[in-house]
């Protein structure tokens, strides 16, 4: 006779309510606007990051095997998807103002403050139930290898490319002109020689198509 199994342990219940609670954050997540609009996104649907982190995992692998970058793909990947987290609390900062009001952004004086915040109540939240992840976000905010450096000059890059290739509705819709997004975006892709090439290849046909990608006047 087959021995009959016991009901279910009572930590099955406190173990299905921390994965509501994890799926009930990663929506949150998910669910942030950035002023970022790519082909085929309406006016109205801007990217979010939950994609724009899925995005960037998938270029992070492709360039690093494509190029043999021989950078550490379990990095690159926990990197690209926690390291927006932060903003799960309270959103994103664009770059630059959103003139027409589609997406109301924050201000970016007070970026790191706000992401300190966040990432210290990830910690409270979720330290003891997903180290790794937390490790992982703390790894990548400060910067101290390589994989973290590729990711983060990365977005900034991938960022670029969705523009340009939905013809620089972004640019028309922020106000900035080529010279304001240049100086922005060149200190920021410094963080790895590889995205820096790519940045500065991508540049030239930024600048060639000036006219037809941005406002005639900047945000200034």
């Amino acid at each position: 006779m087959a021995k009959r199994k016991e009901p279910l342990a009572a930590p099955y219940s406190e173990r299905l309510k921390d994965l509501m609670a994890f799926v009930a954050f990663t929506n949150k997540f998910r669910a942030v606007k950035r002023t970022i609009w790519f082909a085929g996104a309406d006016d109205d649907s801007p990217e979010r990051d939950g994609e724009h982190s899925f995005q960037n995992d998938l270029v992070a692998l492709y360039l690093n095997e494509r190029l043999g970058l021989g950078l550490n793909p379990f990095k690159l990947s926990i990197y690209a998807k926690v390291h927006d987290l932060p903003e799960y609390l309270k959103g994103d900062a664009s770059a630059f103002p959103d003139l027409l009001g589609h997406v109301p952004t924050l201000s970016r004086k007070d970026k790191e403050s706000r992401e300190k915040e966040a990432t210290a109540q990830i910690e409270r939240d979720w330290g003891s139930k997903f180290p790794t992840m937390v490790e992982a976000l703390h790894a990548y905010r400060s910067q101290k290898d390589e994989e973290s450096r590729f990711i983060y000059a990365l977005e900034k890059l991938v960022a670029v490319i969705n523009i340009y290739q939905d013809g620089g509705r972004t640019f028309k819709r922020t106000g900035a002109n080529f010279e304001e997004h240049n100086a922005y975006k060149t200190p920021r892709v410094r963080k790895h020689p590889v995205v820096k090439l790519l940045y500065d290849e991508l540049r030239k046909l930024l600048k060639e198509r000036e006219s037809e990608l941005f406002p005639v006047t900047g945000t200034k």
